[in-house]
């Protein structure tokens, strides 16, 4: 399979997800989460490896330091997600929206994209459109 991708110069591209999930067992030693230490040599200039290490960065095997780091999560803050849903016409003098707000910033993590995503969900109100958004 490498000589296809170095042939067609292609890039392969190798994504582990929660792989920090386990950090406190000894799985981390076995495969498949040997495998990503060993990608690096075997993939050269031909692959790239992205792994996850969101949950507990601060226990996360110190092996991977080293690598580059892409942080990707850029929710809003409190004031910037207050700014959102004012600018969106959400009432925050209505208890139930301010509720129903609450529930947004979880499932969305206050995430620019995911906040527009969900506003532009269909539904009458913010209760409608959350429900509809979480069926997705």
């Amino acid at each position: 399979m490498n000589n296809y991708i170095i042939d067609n110069d292609l890039v392969w591209i190798w994504i582990f997800d929660q792989h920090n999930a386990l950090y406190n067992y000894n799985v981390l030693n076995e495969y498949p989460f040997t495998l990503v230490k060993t990608l690096a040599g075997f993939l050269k200039d031909h692959g790239i490896i992205i792994v996850s290490a969101s949950a507990n960065n601060e226990d996360y095997p110190t092996g991977f330091k080293s690598w580059d780091q892409l942080p990707l999560y850029g929710g809003y803050d409190d004031k910037e997600f207050n700014q959102w849903y004012t600018l969106n016409g959400y009432s925050i003098n209505d208890p139930t929206t301010m509720v129903q707000l609450d529930e947004v910033k979880f499932w969305t993590n206050a995430y620019p994209l995911e906040l527009d995503i969900l506003h532009r969900t269909g539904g009458n109100d913010l209760l409608a459109k959350t429900k509809k958004y979480l069926e997705y």
